[in-house]
Parts: structure tokens; sequence; C-alpha cells
């Protein structure tokens, strides 16, 4: 996430986590997994600090990261998706283990004789205690940074261009600090975070023939955060949060070659979010059914002049709204080393949870793209992406 931060379009916020692109706050940039949701991809931050993404960039063997006007596959991202692919088979078995200033890791990635079925785990452990110790903060730790993080997968090939992948990821933080009060001077603030994460994701892809490919997916999320807050001598209760997400949803697409290049693409897909929150003995929970469906051409007018043309319909029964979100965009390559671009779109998403705790009267909220673009490759490495 650090690396994606540097790139044209994003900005580098350090003390919030998220990954901001044009302005837009780190919500409005959504995270995909093999085509699916991925909810709170970075750990729960504190308050004036950043936190790191969940996921390994070892899982992956692709990054398309989009800066605006991207694919009708993607939803519920008013600046930009960030769309993961995770890794096939391994070319060969590989072990790892690491030690560091901080913890300890370890990883397998395990590939059969035959060459058609893989499995692996990565686990690893951090405890800034150590640090903290040695370089003081300005705000005093009360509990140093920890956390540990565990994940599993198994990929198996059912055909020539069929892949079956199953993934889960869990992880454990834990951080308290003490620092000055803004807000009564002369008092300090007492803030600790406790969070529990579960992701799984399991996607299959087959070809169907007559150049049809088919692309499933379902997944499912859990998180957790505990929160401690209080103003030491001041408050006279302590603030108590205790907030759970989670969400299940499926995805099913068509792909169908129409020549060589181009290619039609059709799909749908449903989630279920259940919200539950507590601030001491007040309550506010709510369960929001979300379903979108798209259609989408990728179309070579010549070898140079290449467009994507395509629509999005969502509905969600919390806000009880629906939209059409057409988009389009178009790219003509100058040269072997450099092209010009241009993108349109009409983008929707949902309220912050926050706001939708507080009120279901609300609409979508929404962004319009223009955006003209001129690339050009360095002489020293490539770009691979949308």
């Amino acid at each position: 996430m650090s690396a994606l931060k540097t790139l044209p379009g994003a900005q580098q916020v350090g003390e919030k986590e998220g990954l901001f692109v044009r302005g837009g706050t780190g919500y409005e940039t959504q995270t995909f997994i093999d085509g699916m949701l991925v909810r709170n991809p970075f750990s729960s931050g504190m308050p004036d600090y950043a936190a790191r993404g969940r996921f390994s960039p070892f899982l992956f063997k692709g990054t398309t990261f989009s800066s605006g006007g991207y694919s009708a596959q993607y939803g519920q991202g008013l600046s930009s998706a960030l769309v993961l692919e995770s890794t096939d088979l391994p070319d060969r078995s590989s072990y790892s283990l690491g030690l560091g200033s901080v913890g300890p890791s370890v990883g397998v990635d395990m590939l059969s004789r035959d060459k058609k079925q893989a499995y692996g785990f990565e686990v690893d452990y951090f405890n800034l205690a150590p640090y903290f110790a040695l370089v003081k903060q300005k705000q005093k730790p009360t509990t140093a940074p920890q956390g540990a993080n565990a994940s599993a997968n198994y990929r198996l090939k059912t055909s020539r261009n069929g892949m079956l992948k199953i993934f889960v990821s869990s992880s454990w933080s834990k951080f308290g600090f003490r620092g000055e009060s803004l807000e009564y001077p002369g008092f300090n603030e007492e803030f600790e975070l406790e969070n529990k994460y579960l992701y799984t994701n399991i996607s299959y892809k087959e070809s169907l023939g007559k150049g049809w490919k088919l692309n499933l997916g379902t997944s499912f999320s859990t998180n957790q955060d505990r929160i401690y807050m209080d103003t030491v001598g001041k408050s006279p209760t302590p603030g108590r949060v205790n907030g759970r997400q989670d969400l299940t949803q499926f995805r099913a697409m068509l792909t169908k070659m129409l020549g060589r290049f181009s290619m039609l693409r059709f799909g749908t897909e449903y989630q279920y979010a259940d919200e539950r929150n507590r601030f001491n003995s007040f309550r506010s929970d709510y369960v929001d059914g979300y379903s979108g469906s798209f259609a989408e051409a990728d179309i070579y007018f010549t070898p140079r002049f290449v467009g994507r043309l395509g629509t999005r319909f969502e509905y969600t029964s919390l806000l009880k709204a629906a939209n059409i979100a057409p988009r389009a965009s178009l790219a003509y390559k100058l040269d072997d080393k450099s092209q010009v671009a241009f993108a349109y779109g009409e983008f929707y998403q949902k309220p912050e949870q926050q706001y939708l705790r507080m009120s279901h009267n609300l609409g979508f909220m929404r962004a319009t793209h223009y955006i003209a673009s001129y690339q050009r490759l360095s002489e020293f490495y490539t770009l691979r992406g949308e």
C-alpha cells in the first residue's frame, strides 16, 4: 500500500488508514481480491496514526490500480479501485523464515508432484515494545503495538484453463497510548484499541468452450473492534465502543471472446452487510442487502485504438435507492512506449457507516469522472495493468 501511494493520483496521508486518491477519503477507494470486495483492507487505525494493509504482496500475481474511470465490473468506490489477483500454482515448493527486531515470521508454499494443486500458509507476530523502549514517543504508549497475522490457501487446477482457489486470512492487534488532550488543556487522553479480523475468499474459473469463460466467487469477512477512551481525571465515565461488521457476498461473471482480442463481459453480485455497534449503553445496528449487475465490452477498433464501454446497475435495501452508472474509456497507442487515453464514468457509493448509523434517510454519494492522460513507459521497466 505504501508503494501504491507514490503513484500519480494518490496522496501520502500519514495519520489515517486508507488509500487516498485525488483528494477523496480512504473510504472512497475500494479493494478487490479475485473480483470480491474486501471490507476493512487496512488494520483498524488509531487517532493520528496510520495503519498497515492486511495482506502480503506475495499473495498476488497481478495488481491493477486505477486512479479514476475504472471498470464497470466494480462498484461502491467514488475515487478508485485496487484490483488484486491472487497467485495460481507456484513454480516449485518453497519455505521462508524471518527473524526481525519486532518479531518472527514463517511461511510454506507446497506444490504437488503432478503440479495440479498447491497449498500454503504464512504466520507472523510483531511487538514494538523493544523499539518503543529505545525510541521515546511523544505520546506515551500504554500498550505497545502488537499483533499476529495468519493466512492459508489452497489451489487446484481443474482443467487446462480452470482453477479453484481458497484463501483464508486472520489477524489480531492491540495498541494503546496516553497523550495530551486537545479538547481539555491540562488533561490527558487515553485510547486503546483491540481488533480481530477474519477474511475468506473462494473463487472458481473455467472455460466453457466456444469462447465462453465463467468466473464464480464468494467471500465472508468479519471485523471486530473494542475501543476504550477516557479523559483522565475529567470524564466521569470512560467511553467503551464495541463494533462488529460482517460482510457476505456472491459474484458470477460470464465472458465471451469476440474475435481475437475483443470481449464482452456481464455479471451480477450480491452483498449482505450486518453492522452492530455499541457505545456504552447506546446501540446502533443495521443490515443491508446490496445487489449489482454490469455489462461491459472491450473493443479493438484498430490494433492501436481500443475502447471499453460499459454500464452498471446497483440497488441497496437500506437506502431503498437504485442507480445506473455508465462508464467509458478510450486509449490510442502513439508508439511502442506511449499512449493517450480518456475516461468518463458515473460512480456511486453508500455513505460511510458512521452516518448510516445515525440515519437511513440518505442517498448514494456520487462522483463524475472526466480524466485525460498521457503515459510513457520507462526504458528500464514495463508496466502491466488495465
